[in-house]
């Protein structure tokens, strides 16, 4: 039950994020989750295919700048697909090679956020290779980036920045995955200090 409230939670998150509400409590959401879903449905094995190109994964993600505004990015990517949530709407860009982004704004149009496109966060998990996902368990708020590159090992996959604020130099939060090809999945939010804000973790789905 667990593994798909926290992928459900994880894309809650990230949407909160993009659209300001900077307050959420991961572990409610978690919680709130649980009691609501009393019988969830498994989380099914992966059905997309891993990325096997970092390059091209973040081709277009590595494009966008928090200056932008959805103007901007209209100019150089086209229309965007368009979803309203209830901080607010969030733009999505899917390129015809099967690449994109999502982004949040602020009120006067400019990026808020960016996130990588992705159809299931354990696509990342070949190009990661994390070997210890399930040490996440064992982080506390306040550990350094390095820190946890080193307790999770593996690649670390940036799949979100957000600002709290706009301005010349904002507070910034980044969001980074440990995945493998076993399912197993952790993540980390990252204030601008480069220390945990929050975390988590996914087990790998085992076969009936």
């Amino acid at each position: 039950m667990i593994r798909k409230i926290i992928l459900f939670a994880l894309i809650a998150l990230m949407a909160c994020l993009l659209s300001g509400c900077l307050d959420l409590d991961m572990d409610a959401v978690v919680e709130e989750m649980m009691a609501e879903q009393k019988e969830p449905e498994p989380l099914l094995p992966l059905s997309e295919p891993f990325f096997e190109d970092e390059a091209a994964l973040y081709y277009y993600y590595n494009q966008v700048k928090l200056t932008d505004t959805v103007t901007s990015l209209k100019s150089r990517f086209g229309d965007p697909e368009r979803m309203e949530t209830e901080g607010g709407v969030i733009y999505t860009w899917v390129m015809e090679d099967g690449y994109g982004f999502s982004v949040g704004t602020f009120d006067n149009g400019q990026v808020r956020g960016k996130v990588l496109y992705l159809k299931d966060l354990r696509q990342l998990g070949r190009i990661s290779a994390s070997p210890n996902p399930a040490n996440a368990s064992s982080l506390t708020k306040d550990f350094s980036f390095s820190q946890v590159k080193s307790i999770l090992g593996g690649k670390p996959m940036q799949i979100m920045l957000t600002a709290k604020e706009q301005g010349p130099n904002p507070d910034l939060s980044a969001m980074y995955i440990w995945a493998n090809e076993t399912g197993e999945l952790a993540q980390v939010l990252f204030n601008s200090s480069n220390r945990v804000e929050s975390f988590s973790y996914m087990e790998a789905v085992q076969p009936e």
